[in-house]
């Protein structure tokens, strides 16, 4: 009879800190999002009258009838108010991009859609891709995908490429064959941080009073730029009153309820909302509650504007400390009472869903990437750590939810206090905070982007990993991950794809009579010549998306210059506007398994391109000892050049081809390495590889991890192998490390952590995220969901609900290696 393994707990636990936050996190857990139809009726019912408007006033206009009338919704026992959706949890979406819903309603499977099984959980009931779905919203979003059909962002877009790009064809084969992804034209945006202070601060009023001033000053219309920058910040002003309107209806529902509740403590929490709601975002906000509502308007609002994911709040800390020191100061405010806040803004944040093709979802991890951002410096370069930013990450401990993911800007002069608190944080097992080279990033910011030194200070990471300087950059765009193993298997089979016996690309080597030298030098070129159309292909599509209106005014009034300038972000309107990027994939299997082709095929000889082909080929069926070999080769993570200084050459020159390209608003395109869940979508699409893999199974995940089970020195030689990957020649890099929560217990053990992470940091290290959890508990997980719906693990750049993973995605985060001490 089998003995059940027994499973080491997670040191540090917290829970809710009041019975109000209870509630509303038990809720949050146990009910499932809907699809909306309000907010796409509302908007094709305005656009439907407003065709012939210039775009500016069209996407403002559009956005204020969009928020002035949306159904208010205030749930119980709710402080911060304003939801997406009149539906708990409800999704919305946009068929002005992309009128996906009707292949969904049809259940049409996209040639893709054959890699996917085991990337999802299978779900029951009547569904729009993954989502439940009402008969009345069915209907009512069926019709307005109807207008859209022909008129949407990617009909135009595909209209104007098959128009003007001779390859149109072939580049269709390779999204579909998963060299890289389609592009997501239903969930393309996001990746910004804007600038909240603005909007605490100042008030949206305060704003519109500015907008009126420059168009004042404009006078006559001389010039088609008078004509734009008019309409530009007359569709802006019609934006920003939108969303005064939006909290105006927050605040009428609140003293409608006011009206009719008997209970004497709720009635007066809701007509304190309400004053509130009255007062901000309009104007500026004095009170750390009036401050958090006034910060979550501005958050919920462009999640409604913006059809993406990644919209970050940014330096949290930083610019909520005014209001948090002052109450606390003249004693108007306690920590716990701070904390409640930061413990429902937590579940505000996980309200937030969002709605794409299947096809999509299958590698997205469920995420919507809000990253809130602690710790790093001031303007003036002084260690910004404090007490709120402590008070949040209580908060991430006490109400384990996926969003929003917590990152800190990492020095070694940060407070020792507030480090500690990092390491609980981390021992909760949430998979949160990761950890950032706050050095790294700033001087990345001046010699790459530009940027002077109080602008370079002020970044954080957006989405998932990717730097981003907070409310002056421009938000970014990137082009769904490229398959690098994908790339390296073409080169290996004459270009053609071994899975489906299509030729994808054409070779300028013989493989049999090549060179290590040469094999390397053909996939620089394949990979170049893929990431340029890749890029190329994007840039047109953002010229028809900047064409058609996709303009999004709010956003661009809190984002620095455009106003100033009279564009909108999107058009070079931002002070800084580079961050466009491409992302690999896998490129740790690529260099493992050129490492095993350097050492067999060419060092030592031992066995010839043909028969490791062969053997490829057959997945290894019959040649058990020949994989045996290849994966006893060296493998990255385990501090061994031979291997290591193969993983860095891939690396750059994945730089080195990814800013080749100008994108659409003069800028170079930038690199990125980031897996999301893409590692196991993209291995599906692989055959077998040299470095022992099997045909299907999942790559490596993240940037710089190592492949599950192959990091066998310990974590000391697995973050020597990743810092020598030049960091600083890529926007992003993405580490995942698992420990089991014995091996950081107590304060010695969290002491020892700290260490660690400084040594990495000063090593060169960007980034590192932390899963400390059994093995053993998340392989109970897979077996009685039930019992662990607040289960959190890091998938990527983000925190995930582990039993939401696909069965996939859960055995790659179970199969990562799990470090038993330091």
């Amino acid at each position: 009879m089998a003995v059940a393994k027994q499973i080491v707990d997670r040191e540090i636990k917290g829970s809710p800190s009041t019975e109000r936050v209870n509630r509303r996190y038990r809720e949050l857990l146990d009910n499932e999002p809907f699809i909306d139809s309000e907010r796409a009726v509302l908007y094709t019912d305005y656009i439907k009258g407003h065709w012939t408007e210039p775009m500016y006033l069209r996407a403002g206009g559009a956005l204020k009838h969009v928020l002035s009338n949306l159904t208010p919704k205030i749930w119980d026992d709710e402080l911060l108010v304003g939801s997406m959706s009149r539906y708990f949890r409800g999704v919305q979406v946009y068929p002005e991009y992309e009128a996906w819903m009707l292949e969904g309603f049809k259940n049409v499977k996209r040639e893709e859609e054959r890699y996917i099984k085991g990337t999802l959980q299978e779900r029951k009931g009547d569904r729009l891709g993954i989502y439940r779905i009402y008969p009345e919203d069915k209907e009512k979003i069926l019709e307005v995908a109807r207008f859209w059909e022909g008129k949407d962002w990617r009909s135009l877009s595909e209209r104007y490429l098959k128009e003007t790009m001779d390859d149109f064809d072939q580049v269709e084969n390779w999204q579909k064959q998963l060299v890289f992804l389609r592009f997501m034209f239903d969930v393309p945006e996001g990746r910004l941080i804007v600038d909240y202070q603005k909007v605490i601060d100042e008030g949206l009023e305060s704003i519109i009073e500015r907008l009126k001033g420059k168009i004042k000053a404009i006078g006559s219309l001389n010039s088609k730029e008078d004509f734009d920058r008019y309409n530009f910040y007359k569709g802006t002003i019609m934006a920003l009153e939108g969303v005064i309107n939006f909290a105006e209806n927050h605040a009428g529902e609140a003293e409608r309820l006011a009206g009719i509740c008997r209970e004497q403590k709720r009635k007066e929490e809701l007509l304190e909302i309400a004053r509130i709601c009255r007062k901000v975002p309009g104007k500026p906000a004095d009170t750390f509650h009036e401050a958090m509502q006034s910060f979550w308007f501005a958050h919920v609002c462009l999640f409604i504007e913006i059809n993406g994911r990644g919209i970050s709040p940014g330096r949290f800390d930083q610019y909520m400390y005014r209001p948090f020191r002052n109450d606390f100061a003249k004693g108007s405010i306690t920590e716990g009472k701070a904390l409640e806040l930061l413990e429902l803004m937590r579940v505000k944040c996980t309200e937030i869903t969002r709605a794409h093709a299947t096809f999509t979802e299958s590698y997205l991890g469920g995420s919507i990437y809000q990253n809130v951002t602690l710790g790093g410096v001031d303007r003036y370069g002084v260690p910004a750590d404090n007490k709120l930013s402590k008070l949040v990450l209580q908060a991430g401990v006490n109400v384990r939810t996926w969003q929003p993911t917590i990152s800190v800007r990492w020095r070694d002069d940060l407070s020792e206090s507030f480090k500690m608190k990092v390491v609980d944080c981390i021992k909760a097992g949430s998979g949160y905070p990761a950890l950032f080279n706050d050095k790294l990033a700033t001087e990345r910011f001046m010699s790459v982007t530009g940027a002077n030194l109080e602008d370079a200070r002020d970044w954080a990471p957006c989405g998932c990993v990717d730097m981003q300087i907070c409310g002056k950059r421009m938000p970014m765009y990137a082009v769904a991950n490229t398959n690098n193993p994908k790339i390296f298997e073409l080169v290996l089979n004459g270009g053609v794809n071994p899975v489906t016996g299509d030729k994808l690309v054409d070779l300028k080597i013989d493989l049999n009579k090549a060179s290590y030298e040469k094999i390397v030098g053909e996939y620089k070129r394949v990979c170049e010549l893929i990431v340029r159309r890749e890029e190329e292909y994007m840039n047109a599509i953002m010229l028809v998306h900047n064409d058609i209106g996709l303009v999004h005014p709010f956003m661009t009034a809190l984002l620095d210059d455009c106003i100033e300038k009279g564009r909108h972000a999107y058009e070079g309107g931002c002070r800084y506007n580079d961050p466009a990027y491409v992302i690999s994939t896998g490129l740790v299997n690529v260099g493992n398994s050129l490492a095993a082709i350097k050492k067999y095929v060419f060092d030592e000889k031992s066995m010839t391109m043909d028969e490791m082909k062969e053997a490829i080929k057959n997945n290894f069926e019959g040649y058990e000892l020949l994989r045996k070999k290849l994966q006893e080769a060296p493998k990255y993570g385990n501090d061994d050049d031979y291997v290591d200084q193969i993983v860095v050459e891939m690396y750059d020159i994945w730089s080195e081809v990814s800013q080749k390209v100008i994108n659409w608003v003069g800028k170079p395109w930038r690199p990125s390495t980031l897996s999301v869940t893409t590692q196991v979508l993209h291995g599906k699409a692989c055959g077998a590889s040299p470095d022992g893999r099997l045909a299907g199974d999942f790559l490596a995940d993240g940037a710089i991890s190592a492949f599950p089970g192959t990091d066998v020195n310990g974590p000391t030689s697995l973050i020597k192998s990743a810092t020598k990957v030049h960091a600083d020649k890529l926007q992003s890099t993405l580490f995942n490390m698992k420990f089991n929560p014995s091996a950081i217990e107590g304060d010695i053990g969290a002491q020892k952590f700290i260490k660690l992470n400084d040594t990495y940091f000063n090593l060169g290290g960007y980034q590192v995220q932390y899963n400390i959890v059994d093995r053993n508990m998340l392989i109970d997980a897979q077996k009685h969901p039930e019992n662990y719906s607040d289960l959190m693990v890091r998938v990527a750049g983000f925190t995930a609900r582990f039993i939401d993973l696909g069965p996939d995605v859960q055995r790659q985060v179970i199969e990562r290696t799990e470090y038993e001490g330091l």
